[in-house]
């Protein structure tokens, strides 16, 4: 056989085994025990998957987990270091056992056999740590994993507003801590690797945050924030909101899930105090001194692109512009200079009710 088909045959069948790997994300318990005699030695292991590379720590139980090293899954095959010692399993569907032995400075290795089975995951209806203490800890670990998109008091931003104590998968404790365990398939909020222990502490510190924004309600009228927003405030000429409206600013058709009271406020009085990243400002001045302003789409050492405020996609090289300013202002109005005191409450009222498909739940 040529050595070029044998190669393509090799790569082929490479690519089949990588393909059937198996799925060893979650959480596996069973036994490890010693050849020799005495009683077997509870094993709990956190694993999580990404291609063939594992990531994880093992221990005896939840609360007593060491880092695992080298991980590595093919096929059926998953092998790792812990504690010095090569680990090698072969995965069964929801089992998995090997054998492996460890060296001694003096006497024979010790052999041990591991065989885990994959642990359910429905967490129990009551949240077991649950006390201020454990608050606490969870706010640290939150800090630490969740504030980069949900903000660093729960907020909201990149995602939702943890303040409101409504939830889209559900506020009960088994509810969020699934949900923070599991992630959300098909949006950006990923699985956790934490331990369970870790995650029961976040759910704590989230259901506290959420008891704290649902007492805080919008003193505004809603059907008359409707029209302040379709009339006198002209949003809908640049956001998008219920399936309609302009493109040229952010989306708003979810903004009451993912911002608080306050920051929508704060948002249509002070515009530039927080501007997104992908809606900052530009303005190119040409060489007759014409200044066009817009919201960058992308710009390099050669080139700027830009959507003009008639929503009109632009391109200059910047070798035939004077100046390409990069603006700390917002394009929206100040609008506690546009609205009475009572048109902004009513306003942040309907902003406060746009919940993208949930808009019409209580």
């Amino acid at each position: 056989m040529p050595k070029r088909r044998m190669k393509r045959i090799a790569v082929a069948l490479l690519a089949s085994c990588l393909c059937l790997a198996a799925d060893v994300t979650g959480k596996w318990s069973g036994t490890l025990e010693f050849r020799g005699g005495g009683p077997p030695t509870p094993s709990v292991v956190l694993l999580k998957q990404d291609g063939q590379k594992v990531t994880g720590t093992g221990g005896p139980s939840d609360a007593d987990q060491q880092p695992l090293e080298d991980g590595k899954i093919e096929g059926d095959k998953l092998t790792f270091r812990f504690q010095g010692v090569q680990v090698t399993l072969t995965v069964s569907g929801d089992r998995m056992e090997g054998e492996f032995s460890a060296r001694r400075s003096e006497g024979p290795p010790m052999v041990a056999k591991l065989a885990l089975k994959r642990a359910g995951d429905a967490p129990p209806v009551k949240n077991p740590f649950d006390t201020a203490e454990d608050a606490a800890k969870g706010r640290q670990y939150f800090l630490g994993h969740c504030a980069f998109c949900h903000g660093p008091a729960g907020e909201g931003g990149r995602g939702v507003n943890l303040t409101t104590g409504r939830y889209r998968h559900g506020g009960s404790d088994a509810e969020l801590f699934r949900t923070i365990r599991r992630g959300v398939p098909g949006t950006e909020m990923p699985g956790s690797g934490l331990s369970e222990n870790e995650v029961w502490r976040i759910a704590a510190y989230v259901r506290r945050l959420g008891a704290a924004g649902a007492a805080e309600k919008a003193t505004g009228d809603l059907a008359a924030g409707r029209a302040v927003y379709q009339g006198k405030g002209g949003c809908a000429q640049c956001h998008v909101a219920q399936g309609s409206g302009g493109n040229l600013g952010p989306d708003l058709s979810e903004i009451g899930l993912r911002r608080s009271l306050q920051f929508l406020r704060e948002s249509l009085t002070k515009p530039e105090s927080v501007i997104a990243d992908n809606h900052r400002t530009v303005t190119v001045v040409t060489r007759g001194g014409e200044q066009i302003a817009g919201i960058r789409l992308n710009e390099d050492d050669y080139s700027v692109q830009l959507r003009d405020t008639r929503e009109q996609l632009r391109s200059f090289r910047k070798t035939a512009v004077r100046e390409v300013k990069a603006e700390s202002r917002s394009l929206m109005p100040a609008y506690g200079e546009l609205l009475s005191a009572r048109e902004l409450d009513d306003l942040v009222a309907y902003l406060n009710s746009l919940r993208g498909t949930d808009e019409k739940k209580p």
